[in-house]
């Protein structure tokens, strides 16, 4: 399977819904050799690789932790901030990925004036990252890709609340909304009722002037 680093890839030129496409790809890998028991010992855009033939991200520096490993959770934190690293560098202008991340020390102490490179979408995420307390006992692990997928499903349930609003405003769409089921038998009768007088109201003129004709 032919592959190439990020860097030959080019993925600096790419547009930005693609970088973001790729994070949250890179991200998903990375949350699975989590849950796999593992981490990444390298986030170096040399030690990136895309696949020639999926275009899917691969890293080539995976470890497995050890059973006496105690710092499990500080060591995926870590591997958080360095991902988050990366970003910054794959969004800032005219960065050459070749000379591999920035300190992301730097970063975290002015992240309010470097927040602007990152996609507005995404700088709540970005934020919890680079100014999160590290020394808290217990750092919680959030994931790139967890923050998509809940914006999406908050996005779908505002889509479909907005719907049922909109359905609710209508005479029909509440009687429905609320389960009236006469309500609806109600409604649906009286359109027919005044469907058929008018018919004969038609009917009735018609026969009327037929006999003056």
């Amino acid at each position: 399977m032919e592959k190439r680093t990020i860097v030959e890839f080019g993925l600096s030129t790419m547009s930005l819904e693609y970088k973001r496409e790729f994070l949250y790809k890179l991200d998903s890998m990375l949350k699975e050799i989590h849950e796999s028991g593992g981490f990444v010992t390298s986030f170096d855009p040399n030690t990136i690789y895309v696949t020639e033939d999926t275009r899917m991200p691969v890293f080539s520096s995976v470890r497995r932790f050890l059973p006496d490993d105690e710092d499990q959770q500080d060591i995926k934190a870590a591997n958080l901030l360095w991902m988050a690293d990366l970003a910054f560098c794959l969004y800032l202008p005219d960065y050459n990925l070749a000379n591999g991340l920035l300190n992301p020390e730097v970063i975290s102490m002015y992240f309010q004036d470097f927040k602007g490179y990152f996609p507005e979408e995404d700088v709540d995420y970005y934020a919890s990252i680079f100014q999160l307390d590290y020394s808290l006992p217990v750092l919680p692990i959030q994931y790139y890709s967890d923050y998509i997928n809940a914006k999406m499903d908050a996005n779908q349930a505002s889509s479909y609340s907005s719907h049922k609003s909109y359905s609710k405003s209508t005479l029909a769409g509440r009687m429905m909304s609320e389960k009236n089921n006469s309500g609806y038998a109600n409604y649906i009768l009286m359109t027919s009722l005044v469907g058929s007088l008018l018919l004969l109201g038609v009917w009735f003129l018609f026969s009327f002037s037929s006999i003056f004709s």
